[in-house]
C-alpha cells in the first residue's frame, strides 16, 4: 500500500482545497508528481484512504482528486484498484459530490467514476456512477494498453488559455460518451476528436474527468511543461472555486462538539429551571 501524503500547506483554513486519493489503486509516481504541482501552486492538500472517507474527512475539503492507477477490484497482478472501496466509501463520495463537493478523475479515476466503462472492447459497469455515460478506453490509435505516449490534444475555448493545441501524456485513459449526461468538452483527442476532458454537474457537485495526465513533469520543453501546467491549474482551479464545501467538525471532533452542544443545552435547561424556581 502506498504511504499517505499528509503534508499540508497554506493552511489558514480549515478546508483544504483537495484530497488526494492515494490508497489502494493509486499510482505511486501520479500522486507524487500531483503533490508536487499543488505544492507548488499553493493549494492546500492531504492524501487520504477509504479510512478517511469513512470518517468523514470529506467534509471539510473541497476537490476529491482520485488519480491514474487502476479502476476496477484488482489489477492484473493482483492488486487492489479503487473498485475494492466498500460499498459505503463509494456512497460517502457520492454523498460528497451530491451535496456540491467537487471531483476530479484523472484515468483510472476518470473510469471509477463512470456509469459504464468498455475497456479493450469489453462492457462492464462501473462502480462511482456519477457520469451517467460511457468512458471507453484504451484509444488504440494512440497507444495500446499498457503502452504509453505522447498525444496531440486540442483544447477548447471554454479554457480561455492562450493556446489552442498541446502534447500530453496518454496511458489508457478513455474518451467519454453519454446521451443522458450534459457535459461540456474541454479537450478533445487530436486523433479522432473524441472528448478527452469534460465537465459537468451531478447535483450540486462539479466533476471534471479526463483520460490524461497533465501532471506529468518531465515533457520535451519548457513551453509543453507550461502548457500542461496551466490546463491542470485551470482544472483544479475551477474546481476549488466552485466547490460548496465550507467544512464542518468530522469524526471524534464532531462528536465532541455535539456532546458539547448537548452538554451546553442541558446547563441553560437547568439554570432556566434553577431561576423559575428561585422566582
Amino acid at each position: 500500500m502506498m504511504p499517505l501524503i499528509t503534508n499540508i500547506v497554506k493552511s489558514d483554513s480549515s478546508t483544504l482545497d483537495v484530497a488526494v486519493y492515494s490508497g489502494p489503486g493509486a499510482y505511486r509516481q501520479g500522486v507524487e508528481y500531483l503533490t508536487m504541482f499543488l505544492e507548488k501552486n499553493g493549494y492546500t492538500y492531504r492524501g487520504i484512504d477509504e479510512n478517511d472517507i469513512l470518517n468523514g474527512v470529506l467534509n471539510n475539503v473541497k476537490v476529491l482528486l482520485i488519480p491514474g492507477g487502476w479502476a476496477g477490484e484488482e489489477d492484473e497482478y493482483g492488486n487492489k484498484g479503487y473498485g475494492s472501496m466498500s460499498q459505503e466509501a463509494i456512497n460517502a463520495i457520492k454523498e460528497y459530490v451530491k451535496k456540491g463537493g467537487s471531483y476530479f478523475g484523472i484515468c483510472a479515476g476518470a473510469y471509477f467514476a463512470t456509469k459504464n466503462v468498455v475497456w479493450e472492447k469489453q462492457p462492464s459497469n462501473g462502480y462511482l456512477g456519477i457520469f451517467d455515460g460511457y468512458a471507453i478506453g484504451p484509444i488504440e490509435e494512440i497507444a495500446p494498453w499498457p503502452l504509453s505516449q505522447w498525444t496531440n490534444v486540442s483544447v477548447e475555448p471554454t479554457l480561455n488559455l492562450e493556446f489552442t493545441k498541446t502534447l500530453t501524456l496518454y496511458w489508457g485513459g478513455p474518451y467519454f460518451n453519454s446521451t443522458t449526461t450534459n457535459y461540456t468538452v474541454l479537450e478533445r483527442y487530436s486523433v479522432n476528436n473524441k472528448p478527452a476532458t469534460i465537465l459537468f454537474k451531478y447535483y450540486e457537485g462539479n466533476v471534471i474527468l479526463t483520460g490524461l495526465h497533465h501532471e506529468w513533469p518531465n515533457y520535451a520543453n519548457n513551453t509543453l511543461t507550461n502548457q500542461n501546467n496551466e490546463i491542470l491549474n485551470w482544472i483544479i482551479g475551477y474546481l476549488v472555486n466552485n466547490s460548496s464545501i465550507k467544512g464542518q467538525p468530522t469524526g471524534l471532533n464532531n462528536t465532541l462538539l455535539i456532546a458539547g452542544s448537548i452538554t451546553t443545552i442541558g446547563v441553560i435547561i437547568v439554570a432556566i429551571t434553577l431561576v423559575k424556581k428561585r422566582r
